[in-house]
């Protein structure tokens, strides 16, 4: 299968992935030397392995899967360094500062957040006062117009179905998780030559 990815491959770059792909199957490489994944969806990518080995997965799988029954929300049960978006942050600056400056170099870093679970870590997780939300007041209409996926999600999630207090806290969290990834993508840029990255 032709990607982009194996395009620069063929061209002589070193290709690595880190963080989300939602691949089928899950380990297609699809152009890339090096992925390491993180998706909590597949059983036993590199970030589960790596709770795994600090012994800390049980609780991670545990709040994911209360998850659902709160629309989303979880309450992340360790420090905010194994916290997902700062696993794939430390692997993506692993990368670059393992990396070999005569090749040349291609870095995919994606983020599984922000969407549900909504587990921001402190300090991110008080950042966003839930009571401040404003919530739109469309009931999801703009979604007819979507992809059938994303259409569906009206009737996935109708908003008559979910209190207005549990969806203020869902959006604080949303918007903690973008702070977090926000932050991560600083601290990765501060690793970059900007004026050599494309």
């Amino acid at each position: 299968t032709w990607t982009w990815a194996s395009a620069l491959a063929e061209a002589g770059y070193a290709t690595t992935l880190v963080g989300k792909m939602h691949l089928d199957p899950p380990k297609a490489r699809l152009g890339f030397d090096r992925m390491e994944l993180c998706e909590l969806r597949y059983r036993k990518d590199e970030y589960e392995r790596w709770l795994e080995s600090h012994g800390v997965l049980q609780p991670v799988l545990a709040a994911t899967a209360a998850s659902p029954l709160r629309f989303g929300i979880a309450d992340w049960p360790l420090d905010a360094g194994q916290h997902r978006i700062s696993w794939v942050r430390d692997r993506a600056i692993a990368r670059l500062t393992a990396r070999d400056d005569a090749r040349p170099f291609l870095l995919v870093v994606s983020f599984l957040a922000p969407h549900a679970p909504y587990d921001p870590p402190e300090p991110f997780a008080s950042m966003y006062d839930p009571r401040a939300q404003i919530l739109p007041t469309d009931r999801w209409e703009g979604l007819r117009a979507m992809p059938p996926g994303l259409a569906a999600m009206r009737r996935i999630f109708p908003r008559s179905n979910i209190s207005p207090d549990l969806l203020r806290r869902a959006l604080a969290r949303y918007l903690a998780l973008v702070s977090q990834i926000d932050d991560a993508i600083g601290a990765i840029a501060a690793h970059l030559d900007l004026e050599q990255t494309l």
